[in-house]
């Protein structure tokens, strides 16, 4: 009787201690994921504050590839948009009326059948939106490809003078082209980047193939008071139609809340004319 006493007794005692011992492992278990899991947010918010320090701020605007390129392995995609506005007319570096054109411009067609001596139709306004959509990816720590196709609307407003002389207005008309420019693809390369992300550099070589439209047209009124339907000038096409090499340099820095920035673009055409025998200039 006495050892079944004892027997039970120690069973019970066994019973009160292993869910007790069972509880504090439990309780342990927990509190390790909860601390891994704080370790590992308090890792990533260490992460983004280092990948902040490395871009500048304020965002210096308009430099190519600066929040583009990702780290090695890595893709980026996003998109861009620009928008551009001209109003007036200038003559060297003189602001010109629309009557001092049409009187004294010369017309570079004059002598063909029905061309005047001087230009009768003359812009008034212009406008362009892009939206570049664009995707990098990272080779190696140095180089990214990049490939971006640039959505175009253009704008410009025309004024039309009656006959083969004189500033008498017929009003203006409004021309417009729209669609997919030239497609950019090629590699950015990352030069330079001092210890801090205070000075930082980079190189772009990119091709530009000729997937722009050249031969959009719209209706124009002629200085007859008609509407004519007709190719439209150069600067309203959506494309180059010839390959080009765009390079440039970037250059960046900042410190602490201050950032700034320069760059250097030029587009060069590789090819001597397009399709309807014209050369778009180098631009730098």
């Amino acid at each position: 009787m006495k050892c079944r006493v004892t027997l039970l007794s120690t069973s019970l005692a066994l019973a009160c201690i292993i869910p007790s011992y069972a509880l504090a492992v439990g309780d342990d278990q927990d509190s390790s994921s909860t601390l891994e899991q704080r370790r590992a947010l308090s890792n990533r918010i260490k992460q983004l504050r280092a990948l902040r320090k490395k871009l500048p701020i304020p965002v210096p605007s308009g430099l190519f590839g600066i929040y583009a390129f990702p780290e090695k392995g890595q893709g980026v995609a996003g998109i861009n948009y620009q928008h551009h506005e001209f109003d007036g007319l200038i003559q060297g570096s003189k602001s010109v009326s629309a009557e001092t054109v049409v009187t004294s411009a010369p017309n570079r067609f004059f002598g063909n059948p029905m061309q005047p001596p001087t230009l009768r139709v003359v812009p008034e306004s212009a406008r362009a939106d892009v939206i570049f959509p664009f995707a990098n990816f990272a080779i190696n720590d140095h180089f990214a490809l990049v490939a971006l196709a640039p959505l175009i609307r253009k704008e410009t407003v025309l004024e039309t003078f009656s006959g083969g002389g004189g500033i008498n207005s017929l009003g203006t008309n409004t021309v417009t082209t729209k669609g997919l420019g030239d497609i950019k693809f090629g590699t950015i390369f990352k030069a330079y980047n001092s210890d801090d992300y205070g000075h930082n550099m980079l190189f772009d070589a990119v091709l530009s193939a000729p997937t722009g439209s050249i031969t959009e047209e719209d209706y124009n009124l002629t200085p007859m008071n008609t509407k004519v339907k007709t190719r439209l000038a150069y600067g309203m096409q959506l494309g180059s139609g010839t390959w080009d090499a765009v390079v440039g340099v970037v250059y960046w820095g900042k410190q602490k809340q201050w950032g700034w920035g320069a760059q250097y673009l030029a587009t060069i055409p590789l090819e001597s004319e397009n399709q309807v025998s014209l050369r778009s200039r180098d631009v730098f």
